[in-house]
């Protein structure tokens, strides 16, 4: 049984049952023999600062400058041991199609209504030289990104499941 459909459906019942709060993302972390994949889900208040389509020229400077960052695989972890390399790497928000249309309603107070919320999500994938051998994953996105607070963070292993919180203090997620 691989673990990356195990991943994908936990996460997707994770996303479903958990409320969407700024700041907060989640972590999920698979290691198949020598395969690693991360993924990484936060609202895009805790990227950009807001969650509708870019209207502005400061909005699409921000929006293109994150989504620059965030396509380096190198800005978003540092991986301890394991010798990997980086296989794929992907962002999805529906934020990133610029012909999408701003149809979100705000109200009088200009805070966004349930229907505007986005995220952003991360899916990398690695191939790892001696998976066995990583060690730790480093969250790089704290430094950068200072509306991001924590991310809940649950790796899958050969070891089973565990779960612990990442945040600015704590950046680094311990493997082994």
């Amino acid at each position: 049984m691989s673990i990356k459909p195990l991943l994908a459906h936990e996460y997707k019942e994770y996303q479903v049952f958990n409320a969407h709060i700024h700041g907060v993302g989640e972590l999920f972390v698979a290691i198949e023999n020598d395969q690693l994949y991360l993924n990484i889900s936060a609202p895009s208040e805790s990227f950009l600062g807001f969650e509708h389509q870019a209207s502005t020229q400061l909005e699409h400077s921000i929006l293109d400058k994150t989504k620059a960052f965030l396509q380096q695989a190198k800005n978003i972890v540092t991986l301890e041991g394991g010798n990997c390399s980086v296989v794929v790497h992907e962002l999805e928000s529906t934020l990133f199609d610029q012909n999408i249309k701003d149809n979100h309603t705000h109200d009088p107070n200009h805070q966004a209504t349930e229907s505007s919320h986005s995220e952003i999500t991360i899916n990398s994938h690695y191939l790892c030289q001696n998976a066995a051998q990583l060690r730790s994953i480093k969250l790089a996105l704290f430094s950068r990104f200072t509306e991001l607070e924590r991310l809940k963070a649950v790796v899958i292993d050969d070891h089973g499941q565990h779960s612990r919180i990442i945040d600015r203090d704590n950046p680094i997620l311990i493997i082994k």
